[in-house]
C-alpha cells in the first residue's frame, strides 16, 4: 500500500520539490531557530507554526516550514527513538487486498494514534492521505498532502545529500530512508555512520550516477547523548 501512496503523490510533491531547490537555502543554523521560534509575536513563533501544520497550510513559506521541521528538536515531544505500539496495527493493512472503508478509517486511527507522538511521521502522514483519498474525502487528503509537502520541502531546503558539507539534516532517522524513496534512490543495504554525524546510504546504480546520500543526523545523535547525562 505505501509504495502505491508514494507513487500516487510523486508529481505532486515533485512540484513543492523543484519549487523548493529554486528557493534553495542551505545549511540549518539550530541556534537561530531556536531563538526565533520562542518570540510568540514572530511569524515563527513555534505554536502558531505547528497550528498551520496541523491544519496543512498550504501558504506556509519555506522559512517557516524549516522552523516547524528542526525546531521541533526543541519542543518537549521530540524523541527520534519514540516507537508508537499503533505502528504494528496499521502494518497489517500495508499488503491486504481489497481494503474497505472501515479498513479505512482504522488506518486513519492508527496514523492518528502514531502522529500524536511523531507528528512527522511520513508513512504514517501517506497512509492517512491515501485512506482519505479511497474515502473520497478530498479536502482532508489535500491537508494531509500539504504536511507531507512541508516535510520534504524542509528537509531538500537544507542541502543536496552530495557530500558531509551539503548533507540533508533530519530529525528522524526514517526520514532518511523515506527520502531516499522519494528520490527515486534505491537502499544498497550499505551503510556507514561518519563522524557520529553524518549518515553515508549507498545506492543502487542510477542514471544520475549518485553513488550514495549524505545525512546529518546530529539532531538524533545528539538527543541520545543528552538522554545519558
Amino acid at each position: 500500500m505505501i509504495k502505491y501512496i508514494f507513487t500516487f503523490f510523486y508529481s505532486i510533491l515533485l512540484i513543492s520539490t523543484l519549487n523548493a531547490q529554486e528557493k534553495v537555502i542551505r545549511g540549518i543554523n539550530y541556534d537561530n531557530i531556536e531563538s526565533n521560534i520562542k518570540h510568540a509575536d514572530s511569524t515563527t513563533y513555534y505554536l502558531q507554526l505547528f497550528s498551520a501544520y496541523l491544519v496543512g497550510d498550504s501558504s506556509m513559506s519555506l522559512q517557516a516550514k524549516r522552523h516547524l521541521y528542526y525546531g521541533f528538536i526543541f519542543q518537549e515531544k521530540y524523541n527520534p527513538y519514540a516507537i508508537s505500539v499503533y505502528m504494528d496495527s496499521i502494518s497489517q493493512f500495508y499488503g491486504k487486498v481489497g481494503l474497505n472503508d472501515k479498513d479505512f478509517y482504522k488506518i486513519i486511527q492508527y496514523s492518528d494514534s502514531i502522529l500524536s507522538i511523531i507528528p512527522f511521521d511520513i508513512r504514517s502522514l501517506q497512509a492517512k492521505a491515501y485512506a482519505y483519498y479511497s474515502l473520497y474525502e478530498k479536502e482532508n487528503e489535500l491537508r494531509v498532502q500539504n504536511q507531507i509537502i512541508m516535510i520534504y520541502d524542509a528537509i531538500l531546503s537544507s542541502g543536496d545529500g552530495l557530500s558531509q558539507e551539503s548533507a540533508y539534516q533530519i530529525i528522524y532517522v526514517s526520514h532518511e530512508y523515506d527520502l531516499m524513496d522519494f528520490l527515486d534512490f534505491k537502499f544498497s543495504g550499505e551503510q556507514n555512520i561518519i563522524e557520529d554525524k553524518y549518515d553515508y546510504l549507498k545506492v543502487l546504480p542510477n542514471e544520475l550516477q549518485v553513488q550514495g546520500l549524505y545525512f546529518d543526523a546530529s539532531a538524533t545523535f545528539n538527543y541520545l547523548l543528552k538522554s545519558y547525562e
